[in-house]
């Protein structure tokens, strides 16, 4: 989904993008990189698919982000010193962090629906 729908924000060129489709998912897989570059994918996506969005970033990405941030922790946590609480937390920021995905892309897929339709009226 990130992919095809950072290709989708290039094509629309609503915004300023730096994040290649492809960065867009890799860059979930490189060490430390993963921390930051993830969100400002997501960031350049939503801007790229609302040209009526703000130059802050929506609260629901930021929201997103840190929840999936820290149930990573958690999990690493959990499995270091054995703690059945830090895994129920853990869980519980993996399940949250889920919801706000899909959430955003629901907003996302919504927003590029509109503008793929106004450039091309049936």
């Amino acid at each position: 989904w990130i992919h095809r729908a950072c290709a989708n924000a290039w094509a629309f060129g609503q915004s300023p993008m730096s994040t290649t489709p492809g960065w867009a998912v890799g860059w979930f897989f490189i060490p430390f990189a993963n921390l930051v570059k993830p969100f400002r994918a997501m960031k350049e996506i939503w801007f790229g698919s609302d040209p009526s969005s703000a130059a802050i970033t929506p609260g629901i990405v930021g929201a997103w982000w840190g929840t999936w941030i820290v149930s990573g922790i958690l999990w690493r946590l959990s499995s270091k010193l054995d703690g059945s609480h830090l895994a129920v937390a853990a869980g519980s920021f993996t399940a949250l962090a889920a919801v706000l995905a899909v959430l955003i892309m629901r907003r996302v897929a919504i927003n590029q629906r509109r503008l793929a339709e106004s450039r091309n009226p049936a």
